[in-house]
C-alpha cells in the first residue's frame, strides 16, 4: 500500500468512525455539536466569501483586516449555528407530537453554556456570552411550547447572523421599505441562506443515525 492510499484509507476510516460514533450522552453531545458547528460556520462563510470574491479573493485572503472580519465572522456565526443545532437537538429528543415538557431544558442550556465558556473570548467579544446564553434559554423555551420545527426552518436565525457579519456584504446592504433585501443584496442573503440550511438538514441526518435518544434523555433529565 502506497502512502497516498494508506492516507486516504486512514481518512476515509476516521470520517466514518466520526460519523458513526453513538450519541448516549452530554460528552457524546458536546462534542457532536461543537465540531458540526465550527465546521458549517467556518465553511459556509469561507466558501460564500471565496466564490463572490472570485480572483480578488487571493488578496482578500491575505489581508489582516479582512482576516480580522472574517474572524469576527465566524464567531458570531458559531455561536448562531451552535444554539441553531441545539434547537434541533430539542426537536429530536421529544415525544412525537408531545410539547412543554421541559426536562431537558436546563441541561441544554448547560451545553451551550459550557460550549462557549470553553472557547478562548475573541476581541470583539469583550462582553462575553451570557447574552446569547440567555436569548438561546428564551429560543428553546419558546420552541419546547410548540411544535417540533424542520431544522431548515430553524436556520434562519443562524443564516441571517452569518450575513449580517460576512466582510464583504458590510456597508452595501440595501433594503425596501418593509426590511426586504432587493437585488444582489437578496441573491447572496440566498447564497449563505441555502449553505447554512443545508449544513443544518445534513447536520440532523447525521444526528437521527447516530443518537440514542433513549439514553441521551435519561443522561439530560439526570443532569438537570
Amino acid at each position: 500500500m502506497g502512502l497516498t492510499t494508506g492516507i486516504v484509507t486512514f481518512l476515509r476510516d476516521y470520517i466514518r468512525r466520526w460519523r458513526a460514533a453513538p450519541i448516549l450522552g452530554i460528552p457524546d453531545l458536546k462534542l457532536f455539536v461543537y465540531e458540526r458547528a465550527s465546521l458549517l460556520s467556518q465553511r459556509a462563510s469561507h466558501e460564500f466569501c471565496r466564490n463572490a470574491l472570485g480572483f480578488y479573493g487571493q488578496v482578500a485572503f491575505h489581508d489582516e483586516r479582512f482576516q480580522d472580519a472574517m474572524r469576527v465572522c465566524r464567531w458570531e456565526s458559531f455561536v448562531a449555528v451552535l444554539a441553531d443545532m441545539l434547537l434541533v437537538v430539542e426537536g429530536e429528543l421529544r415525544r412525537e407530537g408531545t410539547a412543554g415538557d421541559r426536562a431537558h431544558a436546563a441541561a441544554l442550556v448547560a451545553i451551550y453554556r459550557s460550549i462557549l465558556g470553553e472557547q478562548e473570548l475573541p476581541a470583539h467579544r469583550t462582553e462575553g456570552w451570557e447574552k446569547d446564553v440567555a436569548i438561546f434559554e428564551a429560543r428553546l423555551l419558546a420552541a419546547i411550547d410548540a411544535p417540533a420545527r424542520p431544522a431548515h426552518k430553524i436556520a434562519i436565525r443562524s443564516a441571517k447572523r452569518m450575513f449580517e457579519t460576512i466582510p464583504i456584504q458590510m456597508g452595501i446592504k440595501t433594503e425596501t421599505t418593509n426590511g426586504a433585501l432587493t437585488g444582489a443584496d437578496a441573491a447572496d442573503y440566498q447564497a449563505v441562506s441555502g449553505a447554512v440550511k443545508f449544513g443544518m438538514v445534513a447536520f440532523l441526518q447525521d444526528l437521527r443515525r447516530q443518537i440514542r435518544v433513549a439514553e441521551l434523555r435519561t443522561a439530560l433529565a439526570a443532569a438537570a
